[in-house]
């Protein structure tokens, strides 16, 4: 079964590039085994750095244990005394065999570490999953760790968020140029007919998302009256947790911070407003919810 695994395996891009450092990384491990009772720290700590694996044991009992493994000791009892998990242990125990369910040392070393491999990956950014677009703040570092990514990583992660992210935040994750912009949001959540919408904002996202260009990171200003103005649910629940964010800011008058700030920043404004009272020559004022906005 894991022979027929692997070998489907063979036809992942993402696996064959682990395969090439698996190989490599098996060798230099079998290398040091041989020499282990002749080890220093440092080489210790190669060896656990090439598996993957921390020992929680000092320098000289993982060696006696390592030997027992060699010896043919009872696996079982020697993982355990490893202070090692089940997975772990089978990572070490493809150093000291030749075949293992069907398959090569290295190949059952390259399967097991791989599988390991993409559950790290994944689970590095599962996090991103549980935010909603009130966390827009939080992305610079996952944009941080995407950007560190090897290039077949970058996709496999952006096929992995697809449909399970917000739009808007996933562009955000892996645009390249953008401009940033300066949100209107009192004049957003006004709807037509004058009543407070708190969902409005949301959909200039979902417009921003879909836009040729891109604009990031977005700033927020509300005027500061607008916890009082916003008074039914669910619009008070969403506007709290839009308070939460450091983007977002209240002012007095909004329209004052708001010119400002894009001149400060060299930023867009994204507003219905047109500003009258101010000095907003130059800059540039994107009317929303108008098929990919356009200039006032």
């Amino acid at each position: 079964m894991m022979k027929d695994e692997y070998f489907k395996l063979m036809h992942d891009p993402d696996f064959y590039y682990h395969l090439k450092n698996a190989e490599h990384r098996y060798r230099k491990a079998r290398k040091l085994l041989k020499k282990k009772w002749r080890w220093n720290e440092a080489e210790r700590e190669e060896f656990e750095h090439l598996l993957g694996i921390t020992f929680p044991l000092n320098t000289t009992d993982l060696v006696v244990a390592l030997q027992l493994l060699e010896d043919g000791e009872d696996e079982k009892e020697v993982i355990e005394l490893l202070g090692i998990t089940e997975k772990a242990g089978r990572v070490l125990l493809s150093l000291l065999k030749d075949k293992i369910e069907g398959l090569s040392g290295v190949e059952f070393f390259a399967y097991e570490t791989f599988k390991a491999s993409e559950e790290c990956f994944t689970n590095r950014f599962r996090e991103l999953l549980s935010l909603e677009i009130y966390d827009i703040h939080k992305l610079p570092e996952y944009r941080e760790m995407v950007k560190n990514l090897e290039a077949h990583e970058r996709e496999r992660l952006k096929i992995f968020l697809e449909g399970r992210l917000n739009p808007y935040m996933l562009r955000a994750l892996f645009a390249k140029s953008f401009r940033m912009i300066i949100v209107d949001g009192s004049n957003i959540v006004h709807a037509a007919d004058g009543s407070i919408n708190m969902l409005l904002l949301e959909e200039v996202f979902d417009e921003l998302a879909s836009m040729p260009r891109f604009f990031f990171p977005p700033r927020i200003v509300f005027d500061a009256n607008i916890e009082y103005i916003v008074t039914r649910e669910p619009d008070v629940s969403i506007l709290k947790k839009w308070l939460l964010s450091p983007w977002v800011k209240l002012h007095s008058p909004a329209d004052e911070i708001i010119v400002e700030m894009a001149k400060r920043f060299n930023a867009s404004i994204l507003s219905r407003d047109k500003f009258r009272d101010y000095d907003v020559e130059g800059l540039e004022i994107l009317k929303p919810f108008s098929r990919g906005f356009s200039n006032m």
